[in-house]
């Protein structure tokens, strides 16, 4: 299954995502062995830093909305946010 993300999310969403669908595909007994997590699509609207990646600052966290034109950085939750709201979105496959 392919899951497509905006913005540029961290490797962790990325996992987190891939985990998710999974482990609710094999809840269903869906028929899905495989999870590609795709970012850049659908726009990017910048990074989508994680919670844990907030106390630690830098580039992404601190900065990268300035060149996306975005007029402040996500908020700390955004990315647990994507990551539920993907894993709901993913059709059932049979």
């Amino acid at each position: 299954m392919l899951v497509a993300l905006p913005g540029e999310p961290f490797l962790e969403t990325g996992d987190a995502v891939a985990t998710g669908v999974l482990a609710a595909a094999e809840a269903r007994a869906d028929d899905v062995r495989a999870v590609v997590v795709a970012g850049y699509s659908g726009g990017t609207p910048g990074y989508l830093p994680t919670a844990r990646a907030w106390p630690e600052g830098g580039y992404e966290v601190a900065d990268a909305h300035r060149y996306y034109a975005m007029p402040a950085p996500f908020a700390p939750e955004a990315a647990a946010i994507v990551e539920r709201e993907a894993v709901l979105a993913c059709p059932i496959v049979r």
